[in-house]
């Protein structure tokens, strides 16, 4: 069984949408442009689509393109998270650590237990994301992150979480002097 889409061919497609040319793509991919055209003209067949619109000035994705582009990049992001997944399986170790720290917190605060941990010397890719309040929780449980530094009680989902106390940080309501609240009691 022959199958037309190929994980090559999605990344040509996605590399010539973000770059904007079948140029920029050959250039992001270290290939000919006339690879590039190839790779695509080849999908197009395979499939029996056009996915470009080459009458203007640029090539546009057509419908089915942008169907296919949409998809692919949902089986790019699958392929690399199984490369991710067979490398950990293989070393033992995660391979990524993605975490998410509260826009509250400085950042500068992780930097010492990063550098400790990368002087262990696993290679172990470390990402770190600013999250704002209950956005840390939302990044952990949609799983784009893996940990999250900063999390607050109040906006926790319920889940299977484990959590640690590192420390805790107070809030003061606080309103402009004009504002109808300023004179209320507390």
């Amino acid at each position: 069984m022959h199958t037309a889409i190929t994980i090559d061919a999605l990344k040509v497609l996605d590399a010539i949408v973000r770059k904007g040319s079948f140029a920029g793509a050959a250039g992001e991919l270290f290939r000919v442009p006339s690879a590039i055209s190839y790779t695509v003209q080849k999908l197009e067949e395979d499939l029996n689509v056009t996915l470009f619109d080459r009458s203007g000035h640029r090539a546009v994705l057509t419908p089915a393109g942008r169907y296919l582009l949409e998809e692919g990049r949902t089986l790019l992001k699958a392929a690399d998270n199984l490369a991710h997944s067979t490398r950990q399986v293989a070393q033992g170790w995660e391979t990524r650590l993605r975490i998410g720290f509260n826009s509250l917190l400085p950042a500068e605060c992780l930097f010492p237990a990063i550098k400790d941990f990368c002087a262990l010397g696993i290679p172990v890719d470390v990402q770190i994301t600013e999250e704002v309040f209950a956005g840390a929780w939302d990044a952990l449980q949609s799983r784009r992150v893996d940990l999250i530094v900063g999390a607050d009680d109040i906006s926790k989902p319920a889940g299977d979480f484990t959590s640690h106390i590192l420390g805790k940080m107070d809030f003061v309501f606080a309103v402009s002097p004009d504002h109808s609240l300023a004179n209320a009691d507390e």
